[in-house]
């Protein structure tokens, strides 16, 4: 299991098999995938920062309004990906590379758990605009059209089931 992502190794991991948990011939077409993005995005964004994210390629999207985030540190995310894979199909998850961590949206207040750092209202998630990639920043499982957000508890139980195996 790695303890370090890098860049390409993140790059690998969104682009190989269609992201997270795609099922062969579950692939959406690019342009489907990029403008169901942009709209998740556009809708968390106050109307006035939508041209600029647009013209910047990166937006901060304010946390607690329409989600919370779970942060998860990447050599964590390796390990329970594989359990988790049916509850992040079809949802936005991100990836931070400089951080090493991975952020996934849940729903509102339902995180408060002890184990996983939460993102709160106040806080801020950068996302990079789905036409174009960032260094820091990097979509592992793009929203759709129909998205939801992340589980907490099929989260919770992942880490749980994952850190009960570990030696």
């Amino acid at each position: 299991m790695p303890t370090s992502w890098s860049s390409s190794q993140l790059r690998l991991r969104a682009s190989a098999g269609g992201g997270i948990g795609a099922a062969s011939g579950d692939q959406e077409p690019l342009a489907l995938r990029d403008q169901a993005t942009i709209d998740w995005v556009e809708r968390t964004l106050p109307d006035s920062d939508t041209k600029e994210w647009r013209r910047e390629h990166a937006a901060p999207l304010p946390v607690g309004v329409h989600w919370d985030v779970a942060v998860l540190p990447a050599a964590l995310w390796d390990g329970i990906q594989a359990r988790l894979a049916a509850a992040v199909r079809k949802r936005p998850v991100i990836a931070d590379t400089i951080r090493e961590e991975v952020y996934l949206p849940v729903p509102v207040g339902t995180a408060t758990t002890s184990g996983i750092r939460i993102l709160r209202a106040g806080a801020w998630l950068l996302v990079q605009h789905p036409r174009h990639g960032g260094a820091r920043a990097r979509w592992l499982s793009y929203p759709t059209a129909d998205s939801v957000l992340t589980d907490t508890s099929a989260l919770v139980n992942a880490i749980h089931g994952y850190r009960a195996v570990l030696p």
